[in-house]
Order: C-alpha cells, then sequence, then structure tokens
C-alpha cells in the first residue's frame, strides 16, 4: 500500500479499473454491432453481439470480483497487523460467534450467537446439533441431506 493511501483509495481505484473495463467492453461491443449490421446478417448480428455483451460483462464482472476480493484480504490482513491480539474472556469469544466459547445460557446470548430463533431454543450443544444437523459453530460449507441447496437449470433438464 503506497504511503498515504488508505484502504477506501485501493477500494475506489479496484472500482473504478473495473468499470473503465466495462465500459471499454461495451464500446468493442457496439463497434461490433455496428460492423455486422453494415455487412448485412441482422438477425445473426444481433445474436452475435448478444453474445459479445455478455461475455463482455462477465469479464468485467470476474475482475471486479477478484479486485474486489483482493482488496478485501489486503485490508482484513492490513487491520489483523494493526490490531492488538490480547487474550479475550471467553464471554467476548462466545459474543463474537468463536466455536471455541462455552454453550449459551440465555435465550438472548443464544440469539447474539446464533441469530433469532422461532419457537424454543436449543439448550444444550447435543439439542443444536439434532435441530440443526451440525455442532455449533460449525456450520456446514455446501449441500447437506437436510439442506441439499439448488442447481443450475441446463438445456437438458426435462421441462
Amino acid at each position: 500500500m503506497a504511503k498515504g493511501k488508505g484502504p477506501l483509495d485501493d477500494a475506489v481505484s479496484s472500482i473504478s479499473k473495473g468499470f473503465g473495463a466495462f465500459v471499454r467492453a461495451a464500446d468493442k461491443a457496439t463497434k461490433d454491432i455496428r460492423r455486422e449490421i453494415n455487412s448485412g446478417g441482422v438477425a445473426k448480428a444481433v445474436e452475435d453481439s448478444g453474445r459479445e455483451v455478455v461475455r463482455a460483462a462477465t469479464n468485467v464482472a470476474t475482475t471486479v470480483g477478484s479486485n474486489l476480493q483482493s482488496w478485501s484480504h489486503r485490508t482484513q490482513e492490513s487491520l489483523d497487523h494493526r490490531a492488538p491480539k490480547p487474550n479475550q474472556p471467553p464471554a467476548a469469544q462466545a459474543a463474537a460467534g468463536s466455536s471455541g466459547g462455552s454453550y449459551p445460557t440465555t435465550r438472548d446470548e443464544f440469539e447474539r450467537r446464533f441469530g433469532k430463533v422461532a419457537g424454543d431454543w436449543p439448550r444444550t450443544p447435543d439439542e443444536f446439533e439434532r435441530r440443526y444437523g451440525y455442532p455449533p459453530g460449525d456450520k456446514p460449507v455446501g449441500p447437506t441431506p437436510k439442506d441439499p441447496g439448488f442447481r443450475i437449470a441446463t438445456d437438458d433438464d426435462p421441462k
């Protein structure tokens, strides 16, 4: 990070680079559309240019996303490096949502740590695991038997 520049400056720079790439891609797509229309085949030109616009937009979105992700990692590393790392008491760890803390003893503490819950709240880690299908603090990533997720439709899907 350059002297005098902060994380916000990096974010603005990344976003402006991404939008610049988007504008260049749109300009190229416009020129391609004009060329195709002038040469004949309007229907084919519209189809091809639409494909080009989608491809250009995808490339720009990917670039902007990777720049934002990179900026996010750099910012987090900077914040982690600057922040003092004293030993936190167990109550602060539990409030922060770390799995190392003890299980909540009140409904308010449970909802602060895991979010609002309808009905009665699970009072023990075993009850939590029976209700949600995973131990407290270890939320699974990806499909599970209870939550298989969704899939993207393809051309060979039955209608």
